[in-house]
Formats: C-alpha cells, sequence, structure tokens
C-alpha cells in the first residue's frame, strides 16, 4: 500500500514538474499559458488531498465535515495567488515602472499576504470547531510533509548540479 502510494506520487510529481517546466519555456518572454498552469494545480492538488487523506486517518463523519472547508479554504487561496500572480509585473517590465508603481504593487501585495493569512486563521478556527485537535496537527504535519516531498522531488536550478 505505502509502496504504491509513493509510486503514484511520484507519477503525479513527474507530471507536474514536467508540465510547470513546459510553462516555465513557453513563458519567457510573455505570460505562461494559464491553462497549462490550471492543469498543474489540479493535478498537484489531486496528489496533495490523497496525500492528507492518508496521514490524517479521518472517521467517515470527520471527512464530511473536514473536506468541505478544506475544498472552500483551498478555493479561496488559489483565487487570491492568481490575483497576486497577475498584479505581478514581467522582468523585462520592472526597469520601466515608476516609484509610485511599486510602491502600489508591493502595499497590494502586502494586502493579499494579509488575506491570505486571514484565511488561514478562519481555516483553523472552523477546524478547531469541527474536529478534533489531533487530526488537526495530523492535516498541518501533511500539509508540511507533502511540501517537503514537493521540494525534494524538484529538479536542480539553473547551474546546479544534483
Amino acid at each position: 500500500m505505502k509502496i504504491k502510494s509513493i509510486s503514484i506520487f511520484c507519477t503525479i510529481i513527474l507530471l507536474g514538474i514536467i508540465s510547470l517546466n513546459t510553462v516555465a519555456q513557453n513563458g519567457r518572454h510573455n505570460r505562461p499559458d494559464y491553462k497549462s498552469m490550471s492543469k498543474s494545480w489540479e493535478v498537484m492538488q489531486a496528489y496533495k488531498i490523497s496525500y492528507l487523506e492518508n496521514n490524517m486517518n479521518l472517521t467517515d463523519i470527520e471527512s464530511e465535515k473536514f473536506w468541505p472547508l478544506y475544498h472552500e479554504f483551498e478555493r479561496k487561496k488559489k483565487r487570491v495567488f492568481n490575483e497576486i500572480f497577475n498584479l505581478m509585473p514581467q522582468k523585462e517590465e520592472i526597469d520601466t515602472l515608476s516609484d509610485e508603481r511599486i510602491k502600489e504593487i508591493i502595499e497590494q501585495k502586502l494586502a493579499y499576504d494579509q488575506e491570505l493569512l486571514d484565511l488561514e486563521k478562519g481555516f483553523y478556527k472552523d477546524l478547531f470547531n469541527t474536529i478534533p485537535v489531533s487530526k488537526i496537527v495530523e492535516y498541518f504535519k501533511g500539509e508540511k510533509e507533502y511540501k517537503r516531498h514537493l521540494i525534494d522531488r524538484m529538479p536542480p536550478g539553473p547551474g546546479k548540479h544534483p
């Protein structure tokens, strides 16, 4: 069971990396293909959900309460991340921006960061009223482990050797 989960994980990660690599190559001189990015996001989210399910050991009743909250939280986070993505200027544009525009971008980015923090605080508050604290700890640990797995499986950056 664990080997099957690991092989599924590796396959999904590989697909995600290939998709992200394609997006990165297409987006060197303009915005990446948003549809490709969205598909990569969906693949990564599908694995993340599977990973969390395996690690949290929720009862059926806990699952019925947890997953709707989780999906709503992720939907809201994705909206904010999309706003941040659209806010950020292209590398080529940075030198042409006025100081005032750069200040506006930074202030808006900080506002989005605050919105993400507020979303997370609200999500955990909802969880405290929904599932046992021990399961919240497992969720938190699962999120951290999932991110660590993604980072560990990413190819090295330019100029870095494996």
